[in-house]
C-alpha cells in the first residue's frame, strides 16, 4: 500500500463554537422545562404542576445596560492588573448609581464572568458579543429543540421584546427560555378575574 497521509484542514471554530452554544442551550432549556412548574403557590397552597405545551426562546444581541457597565470595568481592571480582585471590583462597582438596582446582582455577575474568563481566556471571557448569529442556529435547529422538550408550539424572539424578567437577565451566548400550558393561562386569567373583581 502507497497511500499517502490524509491532508487535514483548518479547524472551522464558528461551527465548533455554534455547536457547542446549541448543546449548552439545549441542556439549559430542558433543566428549566423539568423545573417548570414546581412550587408554584396559590393562598398558601400548591398548585398542580402542568406540562408545558408552549415556549418562547429569547436572544439578546447584547448585555442589558447594568451588565455592559459591569463588563466595561471588568475588561478596563483586567487590561490594567491581568486578573480581577473582588474586593477592588466590589468597592468600584457599589460606587455606581446605576448599579444600585442590582446591588445583589452584581458580584454574582462578576464571578460567572471571571469562571468564563478562567474557562475560555480573557479575549472570549471579556467579549461582549458572540462570534456566531445565535438567532440563525437556534432557527435551524428549532424542530430539533421543539421535539427534544416535547412542545406543540416553540418561537424565538429578541430579548429586548421580553417582560423585564427575561430582558434584565439574558445576554449574548445564554439564550433564556419560558414555558406555558393551557392549564396555567387559565389559572392566571382566573386570578386576574378575582382581582378586578376584589
Amino acid at each position: 500500500m502507497r497511500a499517502g497521509w490524509p491532508s487535514v484542514t483548518d479547524v472551522d471554530r464558528i461551527s465548533v463554537m455554534s455547536g457547542d452554544y446549541l448543546v449548552e442551550a439545549a441542556h439549559s432549556f430542558r433543566v428549566r422545562h423539568a423545573a417548570h412548574g414546581k412550587g408554584r403557590k396559590k393562598d398558601g397552597k400548591p398548585l398542580p404542576v402542568c406540562k408545558p405545551t408552549d415556549g418562547i426562546i429569547y436572544v439578546a444581541k447584547q448585555y442589558p445596560y447594568w451588565q455592559r457597565v459591569i463588563m466595561d470595568k471588568l475588561a478596563a481592571e483586567f487590561a490594567e492588573h491581568k486578573a480581577i480582585d473582588n474586593k477592588r471590583m466590589a468597592a468600584e462597582l457599589g460606587k455606581i448609581p446605576d448599579l444600585k438596582k442590582y446591588q445583589k446582582r452584581v458580584m454574582p455577575f462578576v464571578q460567572k464572568i471571571k469562571e468564563r474568563i478562567v474557562g475560555v481566556g480573557a479575549e472570549q471571557g471579556l467579549k461582549t458579543c458572540v462570534d456566531f448569529d445565535e438567532y440563525d442556529v437556534l432557527i435551524q435547529n428549532l424542530e430539533y429543540l421543539k421535539s427534544t422538550l416535547d412542545l406543540k408550539t416553540l418561537k424565538i424572539i429578541p430579548a429586548d421584546e421580553a417582560e423585564d424578567a427575561y430582558r434584565e437577565e439574558c445576554c449574548p451566548g445564554s439564550p433564556m427560555i419560558s414555558f406555558t400550558s393551557p392549564e396555567e393561562e387559565l389559572q392566571n386569567q382566573q386570578s386576574k378575574t378575582k382581582d378586578t373583581k376584589k
